[in-house]
């Protein structure tokens, strides 16, 4: 077996020059999770995805290798290792990950799980991810400002210390790290345990960092935030009687829900949020942060994005295992056209739909369709054939009687009292900014009849000219 040292030197090779596409899942706890002290920004782990995802892998070229280097977030709010171990195989084992990140100790502090008992579980983590061939990564909790706490996760951190070297996982200590540089405390939340928006992009940095990626790149030279707002447009875009009943069943129902999005660069949602969310992620904190405090089955929900930018209705099928089946989402959104509309004929693209839709639901999903957004005219060709796209999307929705969400219609209805409407929600020609995917996001969630979206937008801590920055 490879020392710990070994195992890390792998990983970071494996990180920095990837050959194949890969799966990364982070899970774990609280902060894993990252959605109570960061709303509406991203979390570590989508700003580490944004780096090993989108930022170095445009040195790849067309083969778009790196793009498909999907991260999945599975961790859940005020989970012990108990927990997780539980639901191994839906969480971690049943996603076919090459590298699985751990991150426990808080809430098995909390609930005074007997250090053994911890130590064990954790072995048997890193068993079953070695069992699939995958690398194993521990990492140990931050160092919380609340003194109280301190006493009590440290022995959690040392148990994690200890499984990290008998058993040959990498370890990554934060905890350590944090102590030693007081600074970070401006990082964290209020309840001085979790991290802010902050917290989180310091984190990611100290990932970017060890693992040979940072340095440069948009992401690592992201500082702070400045937040936006501005009203929700009011207008549907399409009137929906009502959600479909197997939808409705599932989002009201009190078992875990696998939510799958795919699609092209809109989906995938890279560059163009600054450091803010796209609407995948708006999505996941929603399903998982608030609609959870009623519906409490939601917080074990699995948001999962296989978007990739510059892809095609003919790559969706090509690589169909991958991007959808082997996740076994219970709902799968496409959302494709944007490339298809300059690469594939418009016959082929309603077949791709069609194939793909009966696809998902062999497997037993339910496929839902998303029409793109507006676009700017500065791209004549996309701009001039964009439209028969969309007009195929809604064709195929009543062919297969699929559920559509036409954020086409959404923001064509918008735009009719708001000329300017998409200088202020696009970031170039075709990509949505941060307020841009917002709107996504909200309309998804008015469409699928999750309420309060209204409710949503004003908990985002989004102010207009407010930025906070990292010291």
């Amino acid at each position: 077996m490879k020392s710990e040292n070994d195992m890390f030197e792998h990983l970071k090779s494996f990180i920095q020059t990837t050959g194949a596409p890969a799966t990364f899942i982070f899970t774990g706890d609280d902060i894993a999770v990252g959605t109570d002290s960061a709303s509406g920004y991203r979390n570590y782990i989508q700003h580490f995805e944004e780096r090993i995802r989108w930022e170095i892998a445009e040195s790849d070229g067309p083969s778009a290798v790196r793009r498909q280097n999907f991260v999945f977030n599975t961790g859940l709010k005020s989970c012990t290792a108990k927990g997780l171990l539980s639901d191994f195989r839906r969480r971690v084992i049943g996603l076919r990950p090459q590298v699985v990140f751990i991150m426990l100790g808080m809430e098995d502090a909390a609930q005074s799980t007997p250090i053994d008992e911890f130590k064990l579980m954790l072995k048997a983590m890193v068993f079953e991810i070695r069992g699939i061939g995958a690398v194993p990564v521990l990492q140990t909790s931050i160092f919380p400002i609340h003194s109280d706490f301190v006493a009590m996760v440290s022995p959690y951190v040392e148990a994690i210390k200890a499984v990290s070297l008998h058993d040959k996982a990498v370890l990554i200590n934060h905890f350590d790290t944090w102590r030693s540089n007081p600074k970070l405390c401006s990082c964290m939340g209020p309840d001085r345990m979790q991290l802010s928006e902050l917290g989180h992009l310091k984190l990611a940095k100290e990932l970017m960092t060890l693992f040979g990626v940072g340095g440069s790149g948009f992401t690592w030279n992201i500082s702070g935030f400045t937040g936006i707002k501005e009203p929700i447009h009011q207008g549907t875009g399409q009137e929906i009687i009502s959600v479909p009943a197997e939808i409705s069943k599932l989002i009201h129902g009190s078992k875990p829900v696998t939510w799958l999005f795919s699609g092209d660069s809109i989906t995938h949602g890279a560059l163009h949020t600054m450091g803010h969310k796209s609407f995948v992620e708006l999505f996941e904190e929603r399903v998982r942060k608030e609609m959870a405090v009623e519906q409490p089955a939601r917080a074990k929900d699995i948001v999962l994005n296989t978007g990739v930018s510059g892809m095609t209705t003919q790559d969706l099928l090509t690589n169909f295992d991958r991007w959808l089946a082997w996740n076994e989402p219970n709902v799968a959104f496409l959302a494709f056209g944007m490339n298809d509309c300059r690469l594939v004929p418009i016959e082929r693209f309603e077949a791709n739909l069609r194939t793909a839709i009966a696809k998902i639901r062999k497997f037993g999903a339910i496929p839902i369709l998303q029409t793109v957004n507006t676009i700017k005219s500065d791209d004549e060709s996309r701009y001039a054939n964009l439209p028969a796209y969309v007009n195929a999307i809604r064709k195929v929705s009543k062919i297969e009687d699929v559920l559509l969400i036409d954020h086409y219609q959404y923001w064509s209805e918008a735009e009719k009292n708001n000329r300017d409407l998409k200088s202020r929600w696009l970031n170039d020609p075709i990509h949505p900014n941060e307020e841009g995917m917002v709107q996504m996001a909200v309309f998804i969630f008015k469409s699928l009849g999750m309420v309060g979206p209204d409710r949503y937008k004003s908990n985002l801590r989004y102010e207009e000219g407010t930025t906070r920055c990292i010291q």
